[in-house]
């Protein structure tokens, strides 16, 4: 048995609710520390390690299926093989995919088989303060998630009204009553997330969960991921995105643009469409690869909608 277990956080969350931008928050604020990430890819392209900003420790992916599908068989596999691979490891970050249920992964998190490598700490849910209301009826494992937080990071709130907030925040201690809630701002102590002297665990919300702990039923949504080593027109790419049908609620990609030497991420989560340049020298090399999450849209449509983009010498 090893001498020092790694304290282990779940961040979970539904789709563009923020889970890595909260993550990267939390590494830049302990850049002093070995903090290594586990993250879930929707396909077998590494898109989402490209969003982490990472100094220390090591990222790995979840390649091909959603992260409470894998938790058996997969996840104990990758965070023996991260931290054999870093052994410096101080702190563990899991980040599941935004259609998982969490309820899998922190059976095994907790499971005796990974009890002399990890000790599981807390299940952070993040919460989108824009879009929760509207995207809840719509998509009952965003209940899951929350009926099984230790703790509620409300993301977004920047964005809001005050009273938007005092609403959501009234939903939730209803809908969840004994988690604590914390709003994400730049005054968020980040110090406490990796605090051992600090615990958020609550008794699961069993009532709640016994009513909506079912898989998530993934025949509802599908996903498609653009690919090309080819320039792309930024231009005509954002026009299309800002158009795309509203079965889709998720975008987020890395798009490489030669001429200029450089690379866009765009992130587009519900109608709000982010777009952000990067340096050229990001891990993908010269390829454009965007994520496209929703519920049963026409991918083939959609590929030849972004064939469209590809620059051509006629261009």
């Amino acid at each position: 048995m090893k001498e020092k277990t790694v304290p282990t956080l779940l961040i979970t969350g539904f789709l563009g609710s923020g889970k890595t931008t909260f993550i990267n928050w939390l590494l830049q604020n302990h850049s002093d520390k070995y903090i290594s990430v586990l993250l879930n890819e929707f396909g077998d392209e590494k898109l989402e390690s490209q969003f982490i900003k990472q100094k220390k420790g090591d990222v790995i992916e979840l390649t091909n299926g959603c992260m409470c599908c894998l938790a058996k068989s997969d996840v104990p596999r990758a965070i023996r093989f991260i931290l054999e691979k870093s052994p410096k490891t101080k702190h563990l970050f899991i980040e599941s995919s935004g259609l998982s249920d969490p309820e899998p992964v922190r059976s095994i998190l907790n499971d005796p088989s990974l009890s002399d490598f990890i000790h599981f700490d807390a299940n952070i849910c993040i919460v989108d303060a824009l879009n929760f209301t509207k995207n809840l009826p719509q998509h009952p494992i965003i209940l899951s998630q929350v009926g099984d937080a230790d703790l509620v990071i409300i993301s977004k709130v920047n964005l809001c009204k005050k009273e938007d907030i005092d609403k959501l925040t009234s939903s939730l201690s209803t809908i969840i009553p004994g988690v604590k809630l914390l709003q994400f701002t730049q005054t968020l102590p980040a110090e406490i997330f990796l605090d051992q002297t600090l615990k958020y665990s609550h008794p699961v919300q069993k009532n709640l969960l016994e009513k909506t702990h079912t898989s998530p039923n993934h025949e509802l949504y599908n996903s498609f991921i653009y690919k090309t080593d080819k320039e792309v027109d930024i231009s005509k790419l954002i026009e299309i995105i800002r158009n795309l049908p509203r079965q889709i609620i998720r975008v987020k990609g890395i798009v490489f643009v030669n001429k200029k030497s450089l690379k866009y991420k765009i992130q587009l989560v519900g109608s709000r469409l982010d777009v952000k340049t990067q340096k050229s020298s990001l891990k993908t090399g010269p390829k454009t690869i965007i994520l496209f999450v929703g519920t049963k849209f026409d991918t083939k449509t959609l590929a030849q909608k972004l064939d469209y983009c590809i620059q051509t010498d006629s261009n």
